[in-house]
Formats: structure tokens, C-alpha cells, sequence
């Protein structure tokens, strides 16, 4: 999926949808950054939202963002992925991701 996506933006003219996926998954970038090119994403809604949301949502300081994005699917496994991540989400993002598996 990288590839793909890094090949997209060298492309002529370079697809420039590619590059909140891009931002989003880069683990060197820098957080708030991630963060914000996410909720783009999850805006967007581009076809692998769904891949993406589940990949980050591993992420500590994403995976709150994250699910956003999954809750947009209907996914009757949702909540056996919120109670598998449950320990990494922040304290005050917890609420929130107890909504969602409601």
C-alpha cells in the first residue's frame, strides 16, 4: 500500500489525494500532523478508509481519530477491535470509544 501511494505523488501531474494517506501512516511524521491529515481522510472517505482506520487505530495517539473513521462501517466486529485496543486508548478517549462499541 505504501508504494502505491508514494508512487502516486511522483506521478505526472502527482495525485495530491494521496498525500493525507501518505501523512497519516508516516510514523516519523510528526503527530498533530498525522492527526489532522486523518480527520481529512475520514472527511474524504476515500475507498481504503476503512484499511487505513484499522491500521492506525494501533496507533496511541491516533487510534481515538482512528475510530472515528471505523465507526462510519458497519462492522459487527467492532467491538472485539475497540476491547483488543481498549488499553491503548488515552483515559480521557475512552468514553468515546465505549460509545462506539455500544
Amino acid at each position: 500500500v505504501w508504494s502505491e501511494y508514494k508512487s502516486a505523488l511522483v506521478g505526472s501531474p502527482p495525485d495530491r489525494s494521496a498525500a493525507p494517506i501518505l501523512l497519516s501512516l508516516d510514523a516519523k511524521a510528526d503527530m498533530n500532523s498525522r492527526r489532522l491529515a486523518l480527520a481529512t481522510l475520514i472527511e474524504a472517505g476515500p475507498a481504503n478508509l476503512r484499511q487505513i482506520c484499522e491500521k492506525l487505530l494501533t496507533v496511541r495517539s491516533l487510534n481515538a481519530v482512528a475510530l472515528e473513521g471505523l465507526t462510519r462501517f458497519d462492522d459487527p466486529d467492532l467491538g472485539k477491535r475497540i476491547t483488543t485496543q481498549w488499553s491503548s486508548f488515552y483515559p480521557i478517549d475512552r468514553p468515546a470509544a465505549a460509545r462506539a462499541w455500544a
